[in-house]
């Protein structure tokens, strides 16, 4: 954002009016420089019910008497701050699992840890960005062939990878666009039997029957989803195996990382998931690509844990289609028609939204999850023991600041209702005025600026020390 001659005048004014210059940095600091806080007011200070501004004294360009506190949200285009906040707790909740902390021994290490990657079937040739040797090469080369609809079959573009038309396919009318919504919605399903079969190949692989391998062996995971340029996605998955009683140690039985990448291969082909909609039968399988590999937790390259761990966090921030625009779930399909996108990504929403409107399709609730082109859940999901969970998170930091606050006692001033038995009443969202998301996004740049300086002084002390 930038400073313009009107932002400028706003601050100024701010300034010269102390208290309303204090209540906005106060918010600002409480939101943790949110770009969308939400505003509490203590129910005490509300009048008959009535949550309006004049009941609580409130002007538009005035904090006082509010306690202001993030979002939350996990997309980086919605909020940075909360989204980089949401990416550090997912690093520590899939690092706490690959390599311990937070409570978890670092024995978990030395489990036996692959990482693999599932993708889609194809549902219709797409335009794509490949390259060899970082040189980018043709799309689809090869003899040219033509659709039933007139549309050739070929394309000897060489797509760059931003290139808008990458993931959109070659003839839409050909595209099976139905299918591919279908894929997304039942991909939670296809994960789910994936799972059983994984139990059921290791147990083959090992010479004892799955009831035997059950008191063996504990299969944990995490996995986050990633959306692809043609609107499906990728599942990025890590699968530990554990002793069943106590996921800290290893399993009594010896498991190599190259037989739970093979049981793991046998049971995403054996993946096939029948599914009903009135007359209309599919099955549901995954893509022909499938990647797996050995995670060395003593390394520092692409397979170290670290590695694993930060490639994971990236895309649990992302929304299911952040480049595409879609933020929020559709209201109505007006919202579809307007969203700055590509035809390719609306279609797939439209398709979504309508099969949402056919009540043969009604255990997929489509039209609530049009948004994320029928995929339904959530974005980074684990099994129960794999590590710490993100509402453990959040308390840790919850009790530290609260602590901090306590000691700097920034907060015991006229108000007098931030207490913890105190009842607080929602009464808006976001800032109440340019001036004050501007000086909000200033504040959090000198923040982050602030926070490398002092990382970068604590390593070179270390360095100094001899500790590094």
């Amino acid at each position: 954002m930038e400073m313009s001659d009107f932002l400028v005048d706003e601050l100024i004014s701010k300034v010269s009016e102390g208290s309303n210059w204090e209540a906005l940095n106060r918010a600002a600091k409480t939101s943790r420089y949110c770009s969308r806080p939400i505003h509490l007011a203590p129910a005490s200070h509300l009048l008959d019910g009535d949550i309006a501004s004049a009941a609580l004294g409130l002007k538009p360009d005035n904090y006082q008497g509010l306690y202001s506190k993030a979002c939350g949200s996990r997309r980086h285009n919605l909020c940075p701050s909360c989204s980089k906040i949401y990416k550090g707790d997912a690093r520590q909740l899939i690092g706490s699992g690959l390599i311990g902390g937070k409570g978890i021994s670092e024995e978990v290490s030395n489990h036996p840890q692959i990482f693999a990657t599932l993708t889609a079937p194809s549902f219709g040739p797409v335009h794509r960005s490949i390259s060899s040797a970082g040189k980018p090469e043709r799309c689809h080369p090869g003899p040219r062939s033509y659709c039933p609809h007139g549309m050739t079959l070929s394309c000897t573009e060489r797509h760059r990878e931003n290139d808008e038309i990458v993931g959109s396919p070659l003839c839409p009318e050909c595209y099976d666009y139905k299918g591919a919504v279908i894929w997304n919605a039942m991909s939670t399903k296809a994960w789910q039997r994936t799972t059983i079969y994984l139990r059921r190949e290791l147990a083959k692989l090992m010479g004892i029957s799955e009831a035997e391998l059950k008191k063996l062996v504990r299969i944990s995971y995490v996995k986050v989803i990633e959306f692809q340029r043609r609107g499906l996605i990728h599942l990025h998955i890590v699968i530990r195996a554990d002793d069943p009683e106590n996921v800290e140690l290893k399993p009594s039985i010896s498991i190599s990382t190259d037989k739970l990448e093979l049981a793991f291969r046998l049971a995403v082909k054996r993946v096939r998931v029948p599914v009903e909609f009135g007359e209309e039968k599919r099955i549901i399988t995954w893509g022909e690509q499938i990647d797996t590999r050995a995670i060395d937790a003593g390394s520092n390259g692409p397979g170290s844990t670290k590695a694993v761990a930060n490639y994971l966090a990236k895309y649990a921030t992302k929304s299911a289609t952040e480049s595409a625009g879609f933020e929020k779930r559709f209201k109505d399909a007006g919202q579809i028609e307007l969203a700055k996108v590509s035809p390719h990504l609306r279609k797939m929403a439209q398709t979504a939204w309508e099969l949402g409107q056919d009540p043969n399709y009604s255990s997929l609730n489509l039209a609530m999850w049009a948004h994320d082109l029928g995929h339904r859940g959530h974005f980074l999901t684990k099994s129960r023991r794999f590590s710490v969970t993100f509402k453990y998170l959040r308390e840790i930091r919850s009790n530290w600041q609260a602590a901090e606050h306590m000691e700097h006692q920034e907060y015991q001033d006229n108000d007098g209702f931030f207490g913890s038995e105190v009842e607080l009443i929602f009464v808006g969202q976001g800032w109440l005025c340019a001036a004050d998301a501007y000086w909000a996004s200033k504040l959090r740049a000198d923040h982050e600026e602030a926070r490398v300086l002092a990382w970068e002084q604590f390593m070179e002390e270390r360095e100094l020390e001899g500790m590094w």
